[in-house]
């Protein structure tokens, strides 16, 4: 599933880079948990120097560019989707695309520094301890939540 929410994450158009491609991550799985009590990707979050980081995001990302479905653009070093990132599309429900899509409106014009700002500021990085797992429980106090009905239109 976390691979899935990668490349329909890059799919959207926006300047996604490694930085910001995992607070994107973050943000959809927390705000899914908010809203459904169940993660999306069922993933681990860890706080990280650099914020929080699901413990398979780089294997998963580096598989996926083995794979040539997340190009790394050679100039800006953005990832954008590659050839086959569609079958994202079968993988995905609907309420999951429709929260992927409102994480890629709130978040998605951020650049890599202000949303890695930003996530250290949320309660679930700054009440956990280095290296310790996130508790889906702080999904409550993120800064931007969507409407309880978000996935029930």
């Amino acid at each position: 599933k976390l691979s899935a929410m990668m490349e329909y994450l890059t799919r959207q158009g926006k300047h996604v880079y490694k930085t910001s491609l995992n607070k994107l991550l973050f943000y959809s799985d927390l705000t899914y948990f908010y809203l459904t009590n169940h993660s999306m990707s069922g993933s681990v979050y860890f706080n990280r120097p650099y914020g929080p980081v699901a413990t398979p995001a780089d294997p998963t990302l580096s598989e996926l560019i083995r794979e040539e479905k997340i190009i790394v653009e050679p100039r800006m070093k953005t990832l954008i989707a590659g050839s086959g990132a569609e079958e994202s599309d079968e993988i995905l429900s609907n309420d999951e695309k429709r929260l992927l899509d409102w994480v890629v409106e709130t978040y998605g014009d951020m650049s890599a520094g202000a949303i890695s700002d930003l996530s250290h500021r949320e309660a679930a990085y700054k009440y956990t301890e280095p290296n310790e797992p996130i508790a889906y429980a702080h999904a409550k106090s993120l800064k931007h939540l969507p409407p309880k009905d978000l996935l029930n239109n």
